[in-house]
């Protein structure tokens, strides 16, 4: 089942942003829609709450607005290190089931000031 879809309807760029952070000076107009349904059914399985998988999905609706990407290994790894910069700032750690780095690890690079 999906979980979040995104549909950009207008974005204008004013900054050209860059390759780590696509987004970056982007002003748009779009619409996320989440299924709180799928959410309420994942939410038991990656050990958080349903407000916070809808969470998780607002978050990542939005990156697909200003031009993140998941469709292979590295944007999906680029995406995911967004995801969990933000969803941080509410203390929030997803769980994904797949991935090559984790939060933690994200965290710990911040922390000892590493490159992502």
């Amino acid at each position: 089942p999906t979980d979040v879809l995104s549909f950009l309807l207008e974005g204008e760029t004013t900054d050209a942003g860059s390759a780590d952070r696509p987004g970056r000076g982007m002003q748009l107009e779009g619409e996320v829609v989440v299924s709180t349904e799928t959410a309420a059914r994942a939410a038991g399985e990656f050990r958080w709450s349903p407000l916070d998988e809808v969470t998780l999905y607002v978050v990542h609706g939005l990156l697909h607005l200003v031009g993140y990407d998941d469709h292979d290994d590295a944007d999906r790894q680029r995406m995911r290190d967004r995801e969990c910069a933000i969803l941080q700032t509410w203390s929030l750690t997803p769980h994904y089931t797949e991935s090559t780095t984790t939060c933690a690890d994200l965290a710990s690079k911040q922390q000892t000031g590493g490159n992502r």
